[in-house]
Parts: structure tokens; sequence; C-alpha cells
């Protein structure tokens, strides 16, 4: 048997869905392979691939989100056994038996900034279910959305839940951790750390917020890794300068990931107040890291930060100010944090994810 695995969302800096598609075929592929199943990897590059699976790229050139889909369309037409695609980028008109993996549903929820993948969403990924035999989604949260908005395209038993994971986060040895904090300006700082800048529903206005209305959080910095330029960033410049609180907050800009993990690792606590999420990476990032992580009780974060994490209502300031102050100032509460955060992890193992995920290719192989 011979199938299409679509990764065209690879490039050379890959982001959420790009690092997840690096990481599933790394694992996946190597068990099809001893299952004497043949295939082809749809991608810009052969050079985005692992290493180990370059000799089976199938290189496309595209420039846009249109053109992709119709050379997507078009090489589907080949006599696959089925098309696997990591990512919600299927095929609409296909004989072929077809797997999507849908992450989450933002571009419904929040349209802003991404209006032609919230075309996608509403009017072109509909008909792509109808022809998908199953869908893999990262959380029973988004399963749930999946169901309440594509009701009439699946049921149930058509998707199925597979987490994601992360790599254990690599500490650089050659950087010095107090150099990285005197770059900042934190060194002798103590400061919590919030990750992702790019769409309002991030919600980092609601630290802002808490910080404005509780002078004692003062002496503790928040530390904002991410582009700072996007509109977003900009908004919440404004909204700290009209506070008064351009001393307590840094924004560092994008960084590189050994850079990112010593400012994680260095902090007081690390906040994801996000309203949204399809699963919750740096959830576990933190965790992995060893920092206590105090996350909004929305969507799927309390789903993978299980035990391990301290919830807020991510409208509520004042929740979220007094829980601050909590973790800050009580050590017995932050170590236990860091156990649960530890034990939490073995929940999101890659092997057995990728042994799950492999399971339902064979699946649909064989039906």
């Amino acid at each position: 048997m011979q199938i299409l695995i679509n990764a065209t969302i690879l490039s050379e800096h890959n982001t959420g869905l790009g690092v997840y598609t690096f990481q599933i075929l790394e694992r996946v592929c190597p068990l099809l392979k001893k299952e004497n199943i043949k295939f082809d990897i749809l991608c810009g590059n052969k050079n985005f691939l692992p290493e180990a699976l370059r000799e089976n790229a199938l290189e496309i050139a595209y420039g846009n989100f249109i053109s992709r889909n119709r050379i997507i369309k078009k090489i589907s037409k080949k006599p696959y056994d089925l098309i696997w695609s990591t990512t919600q980028h299927g095929v609409s008109k296909t004989k072929n038996k077809q797997i999507i993996t849908i992450h989450d549903l933002t571009p419904l929820f929040y349209p802003a900034g991404r209006l032609h993948q919230t075309a996608y969403y509403k009017f072109l990924l509909p008909s792509v279910i109808k022809k998908c035999k199953k869908i893999i989604t990262v959380s029973q949260n988004t399963k749930s959305d999946i169901l309440k908005y594509y009701k009439k395209c699946c049921t149930a038993e058509n998707v199925e839940v597979c987490y994601a994971s992360i790599i254990a986060p690599q500490m650089n040895e050659s950087l010095e951790t107090n150099k990285v904090l005197e770059e900042y300006g934190l060194a002798g700082t103590k400061y919590f750390c919030i990750t992702g800048i790019h769409y309002e529903y991030k919600n980092i206005q609601i630290v802002i917020k808490a910080y404005a209305a509780n002078e004692n959080l003062r002496h503790i910095k928040v530390v904002i890794i991410g582009n700072d330029n996007c509109k977003y960033g900009k908004h919440l410049k404004k909204l700290i300068k009209r506070s008064n609180l351009e001393n307590s907050f840094v924004f560092t800009g994008f960084i590189d990931g050994s850079q990112k993990n010593i400012l994680i690792k260095s902090s007081t606590a690390c906040i994801y107040p996000s309203k949204y999420e399809g699963f919750g990476l740096p959830l576990l990032e933190a965790m992995a890291l060893k920092v206590p992580v105090l996350a909004a009780n929305s969507s799927s974060l309390p789903e993978v930060g299980g035990d391990a994490a301290l919830y807020f209502d991510p409208d509520n300031y004042e929740e979220l100010s007094q829980k601050l102050l909590a973790v800050e100032e009580d050590d017995v509460l932050k170590n236990e944090m860091i156990q649960r955060g530890e034990n939490n992890l073995r929940r999101f193992d890659w092997q057995e994810i990728s042994e799950h995920v492999k399971n339902i290719i064979l699946e649909i192989l064989k039906s």
C-alpha cells in the first residue's frame, strides 16, 4: 500500500503546526515502514523534513494558500490508498481515503487577522470533512468544538483524539544564564514569563489590568516573549504606557529557543491567560523546565494542565492578581506545582501518541 502525506505546512522556521508535523512524521513514518507501507511526503522543500525521510519527499513549489491547495488536489488524484494530512488542509474532491488533523477552530472564534483561514474553515473545510474517513484532533475540547460546528459533516466516531507533546527543552550550555538575564535587565530580578503575543485572544491585557489594580505585584516584572511589532503587541505597549507600568513589563521580541528556555527556567512562574487554545504546548514546556504554571480555565488548557496548573478566570484580573501573589509568596505551593508538573508530563508521551496515529492509519487502510 502507498499513502500520500501532506506536510506542506513545513517551513524553514516552523511554528506550532509545523513543529507538530515535524515531530509526528519523525516518529510515525518509521512505524509505517515496519508495516511495509510506502509513502510520499508532499512538502515545499525536502530539507524541511527529518533527514531520514528526505528520500520520500515529493517537492512542490507554491506561492500562496490557494496555489498550495490546487496542487494538493491535483496530486491527490494519483491512485494512493490514503491521503493523510497533519493539518486541516485536505481535499474536498477525491476518491481516495483521507485523514486530516484539526488542531483547533481558532479562525472561527477569532477571525481578526486570519480572514483567509476563516473562509477556509467556513466554506471549504466542511466539504473536506465529508470526504474523511477519520479526523484526528489534539484534545477532547477541540473534538467537542468540531462536533458542535461541523455536526452535519461528521460523527463522534469519526473524530479521534491523539494528544500532542513536546521535546524536552534543551539548554545551550554555551549561553550563560546571567548574561541572558543582564541582556534584558533581569539580573537579580523576580519576574513572571508569558510566551505568545500574536493575537488579542492571547489575553495578555488581563495581566496588565491585574498589575494596574494591585501595587503589590509591581516588584515582580513580567517578561513577554514574542514578536512585539505585531498589531496586538503595539496595543499592549500603549496600554502599559497609559497604566504607567513601563518599569514592570519587558518585551524581548522574537528570540531563539535557547534564550527562551533560559528566561522561562529563571522565572518565578509562567502565565498563560489565553481565552482559546486547541492544545497548549507552552504549559508543558514550562512544566518540563520545572516552572509553576498559571493558566486560564478556558478551552483545552485545564485538559492539558491537569492538576499541575493554577487556574483563573480569564476575565477576572483580581483573581489573577491574588494567584500571582500566592505563587510568588508561597514556596510550598510553588514546589508542589513543580512536582505536579513533572508528573503531568507523563500523560503526553510521543511514543504512545505515534503508535495511536499509526493504528488509525492502519485501521483506515484495512477498511
